[in-house]
């Protein structure tokens, strides 16, 4: 809050103190900010005995209870929002400009508690909504500017409830914020939807890594074509050699710039998968210092909404330095309207593809334009 800069004032050294205190007090910090509005700074410090607004819903004949100041909206979609999308489902949600197309989890799958919730607990409840057997209740969660859905079995209701933590003696998982007791005596747990969402994002980097690692194993241990021709005593004295598409691709270096750390990581690991070499950046600034140490690169995959440079920011410096100029730009956003599309084109992007992506159709792009734009150079 200090208005000049000098040696102890004005270089966010209080912010930092701050954060670290909460950390400290197991709290957490969200940052809010909106060009020519300002900057909301969200500060969750728990205590020991609280009350707060609390939605119940049912999952996995579990009743679970989330802070509702995560909830950013409750709907029963409609058959035309949900779409398969790899192993899951995405949710279409929102309209025109602020359309996004964002994940959905089973709470009971995320979870996957087995104690079951007795009968009178349910019966007690009378939910605004029952839903069949193909439609179920989403809970769109929010932090800061990432979405995910949580598909439930029942929404029951929302109340105002004492938060208790659990005690020392239970080592809970850090989405779980405490313990509340429902009028006829029994407990549920209360889950912070801010934190259920890192951990899930978490869980699907581990499981791709596990996924990748396994199959870059198995494709080394296996024998090639070749060697398999050979008698066991030659074939066993060759080196492993890569093919020579892979030897290809490896000269092919792709720079993903995006300001979510999960989005970067994943897509790293789909184009190494497939043999390319992998930059990251999380903002248009530090993309360019990329291009200043790294000459090589051949393909740009950015996203729309950064700090500092975002990805429209990016695109008209590039048009105004010859060093990037040729470098195609390929936009990977959530973002999927027709005037996002439209300026980016303006701006000279090569291709726009909306999150979430499927991973064959995002190879095939990538050959395509690195091959496209070696033809033409």
């Amino acid at each position: 809050t200090a208005d000049g800069v000098n040696d102890l004032s004005g270089r966010g050294i209080g912010l930092d103190m701050v954060r670290a205190q909460l950390e400290e007090l197991k709290g957490a910090i969200a940052v809010y900010s909106q060009p020519q509005l300002g900057t909301t700074f969200v500060l969750q410090i728990p205590l020991s005995l609280t009350i707060a607004k609390l939605l119940l819903c049912q999952a996995g004949n579990q009743t679970y209870a989330l802070l509702a100041d995560a909830i950013e909206q409750i709907l029963i979609p409609q058959p035309d929002q949900i779409r398969s999308w790899e192993d899951g489902q995405v949710l279409r949600w929102g309209t025109g400009d602020l359309e996004r197309q964002i994940p959905v989890r089973r709470l009971s799958q995320i979870l996957a508690y087995c104690s079951p919730v007795a009968k009178p607990l349910v019966s007690q409840f009378k939910p605004p909504f029952v839903p069949d057997a193909q439609v179920k209740p989403i809970i769109v969660i929010r932090s800061q500017d990432t979405f995910i859905g949580l598909e439930v079995d029942q929404l029951l209701e929302e109340q105002e409830l004492v938060i208790r933590p659990l005690g020392a003696m239970i080592t809970a998982p850090h989405y779980v914020y405490g313990g509340s007791i429902l009028a006829d005596g029994q407990l549920t747990l209360v889950l912070d939807g801010a934190a259920l969402m890192e951990y899930v994002l978490e869980q699907q980097i581990v499981s791709s890594t596990n996924y990748h690692v396994a199959s870059s194993t198995s494709h080394l241990l296996s024998p090639s074509t070749q060697q398999q021709q050979l008698p066991p005593q030659t074939r066993a004295g060759l080196p492993a050699s890569p093919t020579l598409e892979s030897q290809a691709r490896l000269d092919k270096v792709v720079l993903l710039v995006d300001d979510s750390i999960t989005v970067r990581q994943t897509l790293a690991l789909t184009l190494q998968k497939a043999g390319y070499q992998v930059l990251q950046a999380k903002d248009g600034y530090e993309a360019i210092a990329q291009f200043q140490h790294h000459t090589d690169i051949q393909l740009v995959i950015c996203d729309l909404e950064m700090p500092r440079m975002n990805g429209f920011e990016f695109l008209k410096y590039r048009q105004q330095d010859s060093a990037l100029a040729n470098t195609p730009v390929v936009i990977l956003t959530s973002r999927s309207a027709s005037k996002h599309r439209l300026i980016a084109s303006e701006l000279g992007a090569t291709d726009y593809i909306t999150k979430p992506y499927l991973e064959d159709k995002l190879l095939k792009m990538v050959t395509g334009v690195i091959e496209q734009n070696s033809s033409v150079s």
